[in-house]
C-alpha cells in the first residue's frame, strides 16, 4: 500500500509540475508557482540522483519563467550578470567559512545530530542531488522568484519574511516523515525560518543570489558528507 501511495503521489506531482510549467508559459505567475513548488515536493518524495537533480533543474526554470512573465529582470532576482561576477569572491569566502563550520561541528557529538542525514549514497547526493536538487529550487523559489514578487505588494522586509515563513513551511512534509512529532516539526519550521531570513539577507546584502546558494550548498553537502563519515566511523566501530 505505502508503494502505491509513493507512486500516486509521484504521479500527482508530476501532473502538478506539467501544469506548473504551462502557467508560467502563459503568464499565470502565482498558479505557475504554487503549482511548481508543490509538484516538486510531491513528485520528489524519496528521490535521488539524476531523477531528483533533473525534477529540480524543470522546477527552477519553470520558476524563473513564471518570474521573467511578470516583468521581473534578472537583477531584482539576484540574478544580474554583473551581480554575480562581482559576488564570486564573497561566495567562496562564505563557502569556505561554512564547510569549516560544519566540519567543526560535526565533531561535537551533540552537534552532529544536525547532520544526521544518512544518504545512500553521500558523494552524489553532496555533488548531484544537493546543489540541483535542493539547493536549486529552495534559493530561486524562497531568495529570488517570492522575495522579488512579494516585495512590490509589501515591502522588502515583509517579503523577505513572508519568503521565510514560506520556506519553514516547505520543510513540513520531511520534518513529519523524519520526526513523527509536532515538536520536532515545530522545531524544525522555526530553524528553517529563521535560516531563510538569514539566506535572504545575504542575497539583498550581496545583490546576488549565489552567496546564499554557496553557502546553502556548503551548509548541506558538508552535512551530508560528515553524516556519512561519522555513521561509517560508528559502524566500523561497533564491528
Amino acid at each position: 500500500m505505502a508503494g502505491v501511495a509513493a507512486i500516486r503521489a509521484r504521479t500527482i506531482g508530476l501532473g502538478l509540475l506539467t501544469v506548473g510549467v504551462l502557467s508560467a508559459a502563459a503568464g499565470f505567475v502565482w498558479i505557475a508557482v504554487a503549482a511548481v513548488l508543490a509538484g516538486f515536493l510531491m513528485a520528489t518524495r524519496r528521490l535521488a540522483g539524476w531523477p531528483y537533480a533533473a525534477a529540480g533543474m524543470v522546477a527552477a526554470a519553470a520558476l524563473l519563467l513564471a518570474a521573467a512573465r511578470s516583468g521581473l529582470s534578472s537583477p531584482q532576482l539576484g540574478l544580474g550578470a554583473d551581480e554575480l561576477v562581482r559576488s564570486l569572491p564573497r561566495a567562496a569566502l562564505v563557502a569556505l567559512l561554512t564547510v569549516g563550520a560544519v566540519l567543526v561541528a560535526a565533531r561535537v557529538p551533540r552537534l552532529a545530530r544536525l547532520f544526521d542525514t544518512r544518504p545512500q549514497h553521500p558523494l552524489r547526493a553532496a555533488l548531484l542531488d544537493v546543489p540541483f536538487g535542493t539547493v536549486l529550487v529552495e534559493e530561486v523559489a524562497f531568495r529570488a522568484v517570492l522575495p522579488a514578487l512579494l516585495a512590490p505588494l509589501c515591502g522588502v522586509p515583509l517579503a523577505v519574511l513572508a519568503a521565510s515563513v514560506l520556506f519553514g513551511l516547505w520543510h513540513v512534509p520531511g520534518a513529519l516523515e523524519a520526526d513523527g512529532d509536532l515538536r520536532g516539526t515545530v522545531g524544525t519550521v522555526a530553524v528553517t525560518t529563521a535560516g531563510g531570513v538569514v539566506l535572504c539577507a545575504l542575497r539583498y546584502a550581496a545583490g546576488s543570489l549565489l552567496v546564499p546558494a554557496a553557502l546553502h550548498w556548503a551548509l548541506n553537502g558538508t552535512g551530508t558528507l560528515a553524516s556519512a563519515r561519522r555513521t561509517g566511523a560508528a559502524s566500523h566501530g561497533g564491528a
